[in-house]
This record gives structure tokens, C-alpha cells and sequence, in this order.
């Protein structure tokens, strides 16, 4: 996978994990979180050189905080809430924590 690529598909995973903040049925706070925590672990198990996963890293948190208010634009009446950007870095550290944690677990597999 060259580095277009994996930087589409992490802000991508990013911006699905986003939407989870404000679906109106299936979504929350903590909906989110697991969904970030989730979307990280796969996003770390993935076969790709240490730079690609650093760039990953970025992508991901960018797509993540940049979604949790484009999602609060467009699946709310009101916008998003007040504290939507402390909800972003909720996600966004639950969810590199998860990308680094796996990147480990699988280095150390190998």
C-alpha cells in the first residue's frame, strides 16, 4: 500500500469512527470511544512499513477531530455540541492507543 493510500484509508477509518459521536439511535460518547478503540486495532494490525504507520497516526487523529464536527454539521439540527473538540481527543487518544498498542503486539508476534 503506498503512502495515498493508507493516509485515505486511516482518515477514512477516522471519519467513520466520527460518526458514532452523533447517529441518532446507535450513537454516544462512549459508542464512540469503542468504535475509535475498534477502528484503531485494525488500522495497527495492518502491514505497513514503521514511517506509513506514523503517517497513519496523524491521518487518523486529523480525520477523527476534523469528522467529529463535519459529522455534528450533518447528523445534528443544532451543529455539535459545545464540547465536541474535548470529545475528539477522547477518541483520538483511545484510538492511537489502540493503533500503537496493536503496531506492538504485532512487532512483537514477528
Amino acid at each position: 500500500m503506498d503512502n495515498r493510500q493508507w493516509v485515505v484509508t486511516t482518515a477514512l477509518g477516522g471519519l467513520f469512527a466520527s460518526a458514532f459521536l452523533y447517529l441518532p439511535i446507535v450513537g454516544n460518547f462512549w459508542v464512540f470511544i469503542a468504535v475509535s478503540i475498534l477502528q484503531g486495532t485494525y488500522l495497527g494490525w495492518q502491514n505497513v512499513t514503521p514511517s506509513q504507520s506514523r503517517l497513519g497516526v496523524l491521518s487518523f487523529a486529523l480525520g477523527l477531530f476534523v469528522g467529529a464536527g463535519l459529522m455534528g454539521v450533518l447528523l445534528t439540527r443544532f451543529g455539535p455540541d459545545v464540547l465536541w473538540g474535548l470529545s475528539a481527543l477522547f477518541g483520538i487518544i483511545s484510538g492511537v492507543a489502540a493503533m500503537v498498542a496493536t503496531r506492538l503486539v504485532r512487532n512483537a508476534r514477528q
